[in-house]
């Protein structure tokens, strides 16, 4: 309850203040003595130093926030100090350095929303059943604490976007939940939106109406209209589909979620959704992934879009009771795809009637960029529109959505592959209904035309091996479709050769063909054409991205045949492991108008070297054993062998599940030394050598062994129980009056204080004291 003014120590460090809770406003800049923690529970809550790794470092340099107030909530400057602890290199300066303070349930989640984005990472959040937080948290707290506080990829700060769920009503939504940039003369101080509930279940009931309603019935329910009367992207996160809202209701299914039928996913509206001004999603949730609730008594998730990614299962019309697995079905990626390529500028419907819907994607009313159209009938064959666009006579538009080349959609090759735009713009298209002249039942009753993308091949040399996509031995939800180059060697090149598109008003000096391209690895903003800048070091589209320098020939305005872009890379400027590559080409268009282009993925996995190794040795207090604790910071290691004893030389003895180390994260591995019949208690205290044989097997077919020789020491600092590094008469003195963990002074590991354990920390501070008197 946000309302609520209970302040207390909410993650406790230590017993100093007592427990329990205040009323009143603490002064949170110098510790009270009013001050209290949380009360501890049984098993949680209770007092620990490392708490304080939650916590900002008020002795840093903070930040000031300014928020100019909003819907009601007053203007106020907001102090942000920084967090230290760095959750990728735990052990690292600073790491417990944080000041916990009293703070009441809306300051909380203040800190923990800073926290999510700026330690762990987040870009930004998806707020479940916002309307049950009252709108003040969100006005006057939420945006203030997290401005600004994501990192771009580029190093800038910039606002992390956040939306809601929220069944209230549109013009509710956006007078009670909604605050972005340029939206009502919004203050631009945040870039908080909501899901598109409304649009969403219009356009879920189109598709279930099976071609009987009005297709475009859903232009008037979207959120987007509500502030301006237009659909232009400006509002709301468009979908279909949702955990609550599925492809098959599964939530009272206790046996787990069933496959929906191929009807109930309305591929039509996917293309919609997907070609539309702002925001989309593809909701997925791949079903077998959600084994682990099942026999728990929870609800499940509904079914989503099995195959939003090219593979997945679901029942058709014509067998409906035996699932059929879409193996590179490419319909959903494929508008994806396409949105990425022409889906900017304006939305201008063009022609709407009750089963079809024609717009298209404009620059400022200029020249369109991309054509749509869309039919929700289930009577067999197709049907056909003519519509005025704004592309010039003569441009040559090709169909990317798939239909048209589709045997199954169009088996008399009815549906255009390409069309050429008439005077005036004038575009004659054929749009498929659901169902084929042939009576076969596609779900794909829809079209998207645009102007030629450049054609090109791309490689990518030096590669050692290409792991082809995963066999069919792999589940579904977890099979990698994608192939990977693995690249060993210091340098390797990359490389987009474009060809002529097809002549456009008899043009033969190829003015539609690619004029230029760029290149980006990862998120980009790294120099790897070693011209001492990053190209375009910006945030927005294209941001980050490089130009190809070891060869750069336009093929645009030319008659030659080919235009060549290559760039060498230097390995070493790359990370260790996956790298994805983006390569852009542009087509020719006249300045003022909305790029199209051509981008060719591929993934890159670099192995230059051994993984960094960070080992962590401990003895267990109830058995003596060993746990070496290894940490690989790349996340390169997919495997970890680990033997004890062997000298630089011996040769390595058979790698199997008796010297395999556990995997207990993503870059981390545990291997246990049991006692045994020679050390009944563990292995004596010293130091011992340790080989790790570390395997990188980024997919099927290949594997990297690295050998890493190193040392690991136990005991040596048994003892030390002030953790000053020295043993001294202190440590003698807390010894005689122990009442911590036996482990620190349970020299024989027999897992009791005696005797031999009291000789041998005296024999410790003798011999300190001895050094330093001889030193």
């Amino acid at each position: 309850d946000q309302t609520s003014n209970n302040w207390t120590i909410r993650q406790p460090v230590d017993d100093t203040y007592p427990e329990g809770v205040v009323f009143t406003v603490p002064d949170v800049e110098t510790p009270d003595a009013n001050w209290r923690r949380l009360p501890a529970g049984n098993f949680r809550n209770f007092p620990d130093a490392e708490n304080t790794r939650f916590y900002p470092d008020r002795d840093a340099t903070p930040r000031t926030v300014f928020d100019p107030g909003f819907r009601g909530q007053p203007a106020k400057t907001t102090t942000h100090y920084p967090f230290v602890y760095d959750p990728n290199n735990p052990g690292s300066a600073g790491e417990v350095n944080g000041d916990p303070i009293p703070e009441n349930i809306t300051a909380y989640l203040d800190r923990w929303s800073r926290y999510a984005i700026e330690v762990i990472g987040f870009d930004g959040f998806r707020i479940d059943a916002q309307k049950h937080t009252f709108p003040f948290f969100w006005d006057g707290f939420f945006d203030a604490a997290i401005h600004d506080a994501r990192i771009a990829p580029n190093g800038e700060r910039v606002v992390p976007y956040t939306f809601g769920e929220n069944t209230t009503s549109n013009f509710d939504i956006l007078n009670t939940y909604i605050r972005l940039d340029g939206v009502n003369d919004f203050s631009g101080f945040a870039k908080r939106d909501s899901l598109d509930l409304s649009g969403s279940g219009t356009l879920r009931n189109i598709i279930g109406a099976r071609g009987t309603g009005n297709i475009s019935s859903f232009l008037g329910s979207h959120l987007d209209n509500e502030n301006d009367g237009f659909n232009d992207g400006d509002l709301g996160v468009n979908h279909t589909h949702s955990h609550d809202n599925g492809t098959r209701d599964t939530r009272n299914d206790q046996d787990g979620p069933d496959f929906p039928f191929d009807d109930k996913i309305g591929f039509w509206a996917q293309a919609y959704i997907f070609m539309r001004p702002g925001p989309a999603i593809a909701y997925h949730n791949s079903r077998e992934s959600l084994a682990r609730f099942q026999g728990q008594g929870r609800f499940w998730p509904d079914e989503g879009l099995p195959t939003a990614i090219g593979l997945g299962q679901m029942y058709t019309v014509a067998s409906p009771g035996t699932p059929v697995l879409f193996e590179n079905d490419q319909r959903i990626p494929n508008a994806v795809r396409a949105r990425a390529k022409f889906g900017r500028g304006d939305f201008i419907p063009l022609w709407q009637d009750g089963n079809v819907f024609v717009f298209d994607r404009r620059t400022s009313g200029s020249q369109s960029n991309a054509l749509v159209g869309m039919n929700d009938s289930y009577n067999q064959g197709f049907d056909q529109r003519t519509v005025q666009t704004a592309f010039p006579q003569g441009t040559v538009l090709v169909e990317y959505s798939g239909s048209a080349t589709d045997p199954v959609v169009d088996p008399n090759n009815d549906i255009f592959d390409t069309v050429t735009v008439g005077a005036n713009g004038l575009v004659t298209i054929r749009i498929p209904r659901n169902v084929s002249i042939n009576g076969d039942e596609h779900q794909q009753g829809y079209v998207i035309y645009a102007p030629q993308v450049p054609p090109v091949t791309t490689d990518v040399t030096n590669v050692a091996v290409t792991l082809g996509p995963e066999s069919s031995t792999i589940p579904t939800f977890r099979r990698r479709l994608t192939p990977i180059d693995v690249i060993t060697a210091p340098t390797f090149e990359i490389s987009g050769i474009t060809s002529r598109s097809i002549p456009e008003n008899g043009d033969t000096l190829c003015l539609n063909c690619c004029d230029s391209a760029i290149f980006r690895f990862n998120e980009g903003y790294t120099d790897l054409n070693n011209n001492g800048v990053v190209d375009r070091d910006f945030i927005g589209m294209f941001g980050g991205y490089e130009d190809f320098l070891t060869q750069n020939v336009s093929l645009a305005g030319t008659t030659n045949t080919n235009g060549i872009y290559r760039q060498i890379i230097d390995a070493a400027a790359l990370p260790e492991g996956y790298n994805y590559l983006s390569m852009i080409f542009f087509r020719a268009r006249p300045s003022g108008t909305e790029p199209i282009y051509e981008e060719v993925r591929r993934v890159i996995y670099n192995d230059q070297r051994a993984p960094d190794v960070a080992l962590d040795a401990s003895r267990s207090c109830t058995n003596g054993a060993i746990s070496l604790n290894m940490r690989f910071e790349d996340g390169t290691a997919t495997e970890v062998h680990a033997f004890v004893g062997l000298e630089a030389g011996d040769p390595t003895p058979a790698l199997n599940i008796f010297n395999e180390a556990i995997q207990t994260d993503r870059r981390s591995f545990r291997f246990t030394i049991q006692p045994d019949a020679m050390n009944p208690n563990g292995l004596p205290d010293g130091t011992y050598n340790l080989r790790i044989v570390v395997l990188e097997k980024p997919g099927n077919g290949y594997t990297g062994t690295h050998e890493i020789e190193t040392t690991f020491t136990i005991g040596e600092d048994r003892g030390d129980l002030d953790n000053d590094g020295d043993f001294t008469v202190e440590d003698l003195y807390l010894f005689e009056n122990f009442t911590g963990d036996v482990c620190d002074v349970d020299f024989d590991a027999d897992q009791m204080i005696t005797d031999f354990d009291r000789s041998a920390i005296k024999g410790k501070v003798r011999a300190d004291e001895a050094d330093d008197i001889s030193g």
